[in-house]
């Protein structure tokens, strides 16, 4: 490989071999009801979140990892199935939320790109949505993000750029 390409570069190359089109999701991307949540048209940026943290403990997580060996996924998958459940149930009056996976990602599509040395945030968002319904059970919706995951993963990679200078 040649020398360490910029990260303009690097940015603008990348929509030719990531962006898919958003019917090439195994979802649809549902439209979002922000006035639910008090949003309006209020700008929807990290800078503006709260954050909330929270700990799991060891009888949880080692339940979610039983879980999710006894049924051929991932912790990650049975995190994301506990969180679409969770939510179904507190909030049964809507649709479960499209979720966004920040992945961190240092690999370049275009294999004359040397990036070793580039500096820039190698980040992607992914988004992720499931049909889950309160009376849903967990193993089922472990088994349905599990699916609807790899499809994703089969179909290529998708992410949002956004390149501020």
């Amino acid at each position: 490989l040649g020398p360490s390409v910029t990260y303009r570069k690097y940015i603008q190359d990348q929509p030719l071999h990531v962006l898919g089109p958003a019917e090439d999701l195994p979802f649809q991307l549902p439209q979002e009801n922000r006035e639910y949540w008090g949003l309006g048209c209020t700008r929807n940026v990290y800078g503006e979140v709260n954050v909330c943290t929270f700990e799991i403990g060891a009888e949880i997580m080692s339940t979610l990892e039983n879980i999710a060996q006894s049924s051929g996924t991932d912790l990650f998958d049975a995190f994301i199935a506990a969180l679409l459940l969770s939510f179904a149930r507190t909030f049964p009056d809507r649709r479960v939320p499209t979720l966004w996976n920040q992945q961190h990602m240092r690999t370049s599509f275009n294999i004359q790109h040397n990036i070793s040395e580039t500096v820039g945030w190698f980040t992607s968002l992914i988004p992720f949505s499931a049909s889950v319904e309160p009376k849903d059970n967990i193993l089922s919706v472990i088994s349905r993000v599990r699916d609807i995951r790899r499809d994703i993963s089969e179909r290529g990679n998708y992410a949002i750029f956004r390149n501020e200078p």
